[in-house]
C-alpha cells in the first residue's frame, strides 16, 4: 500500500474541495474526481483478501457536496462508500441486517473499537426516534462512546419504533492534511474492520435462515 498515491491526484482533489465550497455542480469534467476515490477504495478491497466479488461505481452527479468512490460487496449485498465530504476524507458503510446485533458477540464490537484506530469513527443515525414528543430523545443523549450509541439505539427503536432495521451505519473520517500513505494503510485498515463487522451480522442471518428451513 505504501507509495501508490499518485501526485495529480492532490490537485485534482484540491479542486474538488475548492468546488464544494463554491457550490459548483459537478459535471462529467468532474467525474475523473470520483474515478480517483473509486480507484483507492478498489485499493482497499484488494488488500482485504476475503472472498467474495465487488463492483465499483462512480459518486452522483447530483450531490456535489460528496466526490466520491463506491464499493460494492455482492456477497454482503452492501455498499461502502469513500470520498471527500465536508473538507474530509470519509470512508462510512451501513449495517446489513442491523436486527442480528443482539446476537453478535465479542468479536463485533473489537471490531468497531478497532475503527478507533484508524482514524475518527462515528456511528451514524439512520433512523429517528421521537417517542412520547420527544421524552426519549431528551432522556437518552448520545454519549462519545460508538458502543453505547449503536446499542442505544437498537434498543430504543426494537421496543419503541417498530424495529432497527433502518439502524445506520458507521463512518470514519481523516482530515486533507493527513499523510497519503497513512490514509491509505488506515483507510484499508478500517475497510477491513467494517467489511468484517457486517460479515459477522450477514452470516448471523444466514445461520437464521437455514435454522428455519430444518
Amino acid at each position: 500500500m505504501q507509495n501508490v498515491w499518485e501526485s495529480e491526484w492532490d490537485e485534482l482533489i484540491r479542486f474538488a474541495h475548492r468546488n464544494v465550497i463554491a457550490g459548483v455542480n459537478k459535471s462529467e469534467a468532474t467525474h475523473c474526481i470520483d474515478q480517483i476515490f473509486a480507484n483507492i477504495i478498489q485499493l482497499f478491497v484488494g488488500s482485504m483478501n476475503v472472498r467474495d466479488e465487488w463492483k465499483y461505481f462512480l459518486g452522483s452527479y447530483t450531490n456535489f457536496k460528496y466526490y466520491s468512490g463506491m464499493a460494492r460487496s455482492q456477497k454482503l449485498e452492501l455498499d461502502f462508500n469513500f470520498g471527500l465530504y465536508e473538507g474530509q476524507f470519509c470512508l462510512e458503510t451501513f449495517f446489513v441486517h442491523p436486527y442480528r446485533i443482539r446476537y453478535m458477540n465479542d468479536k463485533f464490537w473489537e471490531h468497531l473499537i478497532e475503527l478507533n484506530n484508524c482514524g475518527s469513527c462515528k456511528f451514524i443515525e439512520n433512523a429517528g426516534l421521537a417517542g412520547d414528543k420527544g421524552k426519549l430523545i431528551d432522556k437518552y443523549t448520545s454519549s462519545n462512546s460508538n458502543v453505547f450509541n449503536i446499542i442505544k439505539n437498537y434498543l430504543l427503536l426494537e421496543i419503541f419504533g417498530g424495529g432497527s432495521g433502518d439502524l445506520g451505519g458507521v463512518e470514519v473520517t481523516w482530515p486533507m492534511a493527513i499523510d497519503r500513505n497513512e490514509l491509505l494503510v488506515n483507510g484499508a485498515t478500517a475497510m477491513f474492520h467494517m467489511y468484517k463487522m457486517n460479515y459477522l451480522l450477514h452470516r448471523s442471518y444466514r445461520q437464521y435462515l437455514c435454522r428455519l428451513k430444518k
